[in-house]
């Protein structure tokens, strides 16, 4: 078995070491410890890495393992699973050093209660500092619960950026295409909808919907030979699911879903139904997936 080097974020300190899977092992060793909920690693040229911490928070990581913090940051809601969240850098990041995140923000709405959504901005990276930073997309409403935000952001081929968005714990809200929740968006990187969502004539949906029907998808990535999209989204207790998406398509949650109810019985009208997609992969019980990649290197060919 071949033994090879791979650098993990790692959130708590941990000795070095080999990890023996099926078909390789490797040596695992720490680059960054004592990190605060890190959510995405973005790699900059030149090996340094952007790393979002969940409190609200952008490090820059060297391959020595110093860490900088990156200031300009906009204020964001850290509360429940919400906060600074996803990273990319722009296709043409290095004639124009923009990038592109997700996160949490907060509104107080009547009666007392703040509610919260997720919304995307874009900066341009100089040095050690965003700076433009704006705002491009914000979910379409505020809810109060704390949890179910996604989020992941991917660019397309084409220059499309993608957007997941969980239901917020409100599981009806996934199955209605003019409601952003339980959805992965297609927007262009301004902001606006993509033409491309647009002509895919969901009945009533928001103009920003490309698939709908989905739990809180934490895993997205784009097949880079093909385009074609892959997500892994959270079930409930079971149902863990990896999707293909298709544009216009309907996968399925709350109706069809292998999850079951966290206190026992069963959610929907079972695994399968009428015009939804079934998964292309499903865990029962639950892994609880978050991030997602594909590995085009040769460090592992039995993988």
């Amino acid at each position: 078995m071949t033994t090879v080097a791979v650098s993990f974020l790692l959130l708590l300190a941990c000795q070095n070491g080999t990890e023996r899977t099926r078909g390789h092992s490797f040596r695992v060793v720490p680059v960054a410890i004592g990190l605060e909920h890190p959510w995405a690693v973005a790699f900059l040229p030149g090996g340094d890495m952007l790393v979002t911490e969940r409190p609200g928070r952008l490090l820059r990581v060297g391959a020595d393992g110093r860490i900088r913090p990156v200031r300009g940051v906009p204020p964001v809601a850290a509360v429940g699973k919400g906060g600074l969240l996803d990273l990319v850098l722009s296709p043409g990041f290095a004639d124009d050093r923009l990038l592109y995140f997700s996160y949490t923000e907060g509104t107080l709405l009547p009666r007392g209660k703040m509610g919260y959504r997720t919304a995307v901005a874009r900066a341009e990276l100089t040095g050690d500092r965003l700076v433009s930073v704006r705002r491009i997309f914000a979910m379409n409403s505020f809810v109060p619960p704390e949890q179910g935000f996604g989020s992941r952001l991917a660019f397309l081929p084409d220059g499309d950026l993608l957007v997941t968005i969980g239901d917020r714990r409100r599981r009806h809200r996934a199955q209605d295409p003019s409601d952003h929740a339980g959805s992965v968006l297609r927007i262009r990187p301004d902001g606006s909808p993509s033409p491309r969502t647009t002509a895919l004539a969901i009945p009533g949906a928001a103009p920003e919907v490309f698939t709908f029907g989905h739990r809180n998808p934490q895993g997205l990535a784009v097949h880079p030979a093909t385009g074609a999209v892959w997500i892994h989204e959270h079930g409930p207790n079971g149902g863990d699911e990896v999707n293909v998406l298709r544009g216009g398509a309907n996968y399925g949650w709350p109706v069809a879903t292998y999850g079951r109810k966290y206190h026992g019985g069963s959610i929907g009208v079972g695994s399968n139904a009428p015009g939804m997609e079934p998964p292309l992969l499903h865990w029962t019980p639950a892994i609880a997936p978050s991030g997602m990649a594909f590995y085009t290197g040769t460090k592992f060919p039995r993988w």
